[in-house]
């Protein structure tokens, strides 16, 4: 990402696409920037989520995949879960499929960023607590690795609509958007192809052994952050 793109500047005001139909309509005017938004947070659950970093509990795996939305050839892309957002007891679980990483390999996700403004253009971002809610601003930050577990910087914008997340001690909070950090495990890579294509043309596969079990390559080697 260069750093014209860079939506960290506190200037910048993001429009979902959306929003800017509505704007040359006529209709509410744009959001504040990211860097505004944080300054003058009034969301409960963005102060909440700031006081509960890093969260932990998260997954990540690869998948090499048959996927036309990459193209005609396969892509190696990741998958990231974060069961019970924000605290890990509440029932509302976080799906960012398709990220597209550009890394060389597992051991090096450190550093590594990824930005999209348009759902499932190509990430598909979703909080799920009986029913799906999609945003369209993902913003991924990989900021620090050990081993199996790497540190992320999230943040999810502009969901279709608001949605609660009831907490453990009750609390309810209400909110469009996610932003947390969140040290994550990974887990290893799924490949499903339809040719015979090997993992080891798309990434270094330096540690990983073939787990029958669960069909994954997994890492051979497992440390955490301290």
């Amino acid at each position: 990402m260069d750093s014209d793109s860079n939506r960290l500047r506190s200037n910048e005001v993001r429009v979902a696409p959306d929003q800017r139909r509505a704007d040359a309509a006529g209709g509410k005017p744009a959001r504040d920037s990211y860097g505004e938004r944080m300054d003058n947070r009034t969301s409960s659950a963005d102060l909440l989520l700031d006081e509960l970093r890093p969260v932990p509990w998260a997954s990540l795996r690869g998948q090499l995949l048959d996927n036309p939305s990459f193209g005609p050839a396969p892509a190696l892309t990741w998958l990231l879960e974060i069961p019970g957002w924000p605290d890990g007891n509440s029932s509302v679980n976080v799906t960012i499929d398709w990220i597209p990483l550009d890394v060389p390999s597992w051991r090096e996700l450190e550093g590594a960023q990824v930005e999209c403004s348009e759902a499932d253009e190509p990430i598909a971002a979703y909080a799920y607590d009986g029913c799906w809610f999609q945003f369209e601003y993902v913003r991924i930050q990989v900021l620090r690795q050990v081993g199996t577990v790497a540190r992320f910087d999230i943040e999810l914008d502009y969901c279709d609509e608001m949605f609660s997340i009831e907490l453990a001690d009750g609390q309810i909070l209400e909110t469009d958007r996610l932003c947390a950090t969140v040290d994550v495990e990974f887990e290893g890579i799924r490949v499903e192809l339809d040719t015979d294509r090997q993992l080891a043309e798309f990434t270094d596969t330096a540690d990983l052994v073939f787990d029958a079990g669960s069909g994954l390559y997994r890492p051979v080697v497992k440390r955490g952050l301290s």
